[in-house]
């Protein structure tokens, strides 16, 4: 049953999707590398839970994403391998869904960790030039409003099973975990929650979350194109992202904390 609510097509929310459109302080542009203002980007996250950067310089060595996380948070190493900064390129010998070509349903970043990081960022080396590869975001806040207090506090309050996805096992199967906290921060991939052993209740929840992010109209779409990086918090936004039509996309990735204060 929850297999036929996300199996469906996300080029069908385009016409409905929002345009995203977030504050003037929440959209900034750097001329250099050191122009970057970590006061300022930490505020802004806490804040709003969401950045866009232009790099509005040559940035050979693409190094201006790592930069600026470093200077607000601490990156978050999810895998045996250490990585830091995540390559994407469609197909590029990757069995990871985010490196796939397919679409990937509304989901928070690894969901299937006790500890999940509180943001990413992503930094556009080169976008999708066919018209895939494009990015849609439902906020916590809109999926807190829409839902029933019986399914809300369901969600709050019992756990569920969460299968770890077979490219990131470290020698646990699965996790037990709330989907959402007492501060409204959302664990959510559809595809690795067990349906299998949860009671009626904890299944009309499940149920009625997935319909309500299936509604476009609470969606927000952003078409991020060469040299922005986004900065997001997993925790406050689901994002998705339509399937990929050009080899050449390229992205990189890094999963952060901020750092405190």
């Amino acid at each position: 049953m929850i297999n036929q609510l996300i199996n469906i097509s996300l080029d069908s929310f385009l016409p409905f999707a929002k345009d995203l459109i977030i504050p003037k302080n929440c959209h900034i542009k750097i001329q250099d590398i050191n122009d970057i203002d970590p006061v300022l980007y930490r505020e802004t996250l806490l804040k709003h839970g969401l950045m866009i950067i232009d790099v509005n310089f040559d940035d050979a060595d693409k190094y201006a994403l790592r930069k600026i996380i470093d200077s607000i948070g601490t990156p978050h190493i999810h895998d045996n391998s250490n990585i830091i900064e995540w390559t994407i390129r469609s197909g590029a010998g990757n069995i990871a869904r985010s490196h796939g070509s397919e679409d990937f349903y509304f989901h928070t970043d690894c969901s299937y960790e006790y500890k999940t990081p509180d943001y990413f960022g992503l930094y556009v080396i080169e976008h999708d030039n066919n018209g895939g590869g494009i990015n849609l975001f439902i906020s916590s806040a809109v999926l807190i409003q829409t839902l029933s207090s019986k399914s809300r506090n369901i969600l709050q309050t019992r756990e569920y099973k969460i299968k770890v996805p077979p490219e990131f096992y470290q020698g646990i199967d699965y996790i037990h975990a709330k989907l959402l906290d007492e501060d409204f921060n959302l664990r959510f991939r559809a595809d690795i929650i067990e349906t299998s052993d949860i009671d009626h209740e904890q299944l009309s929840a499940l149920t009625e979350l997935i319909t309500v992010i299936n509604t476009p109209q609470n969606c927000c779409v952003a078409k991020l194109t060469n040299n922005k990086i986004l900065l997001l918090c997993n925790k406050r936004f689901l994002h998705a992202r339509t399937k990929v039509l050009d080899t050449n996309r390229h992205l990189k990735r890094i999963r952060f904390d901020l750092k405190h204060h």
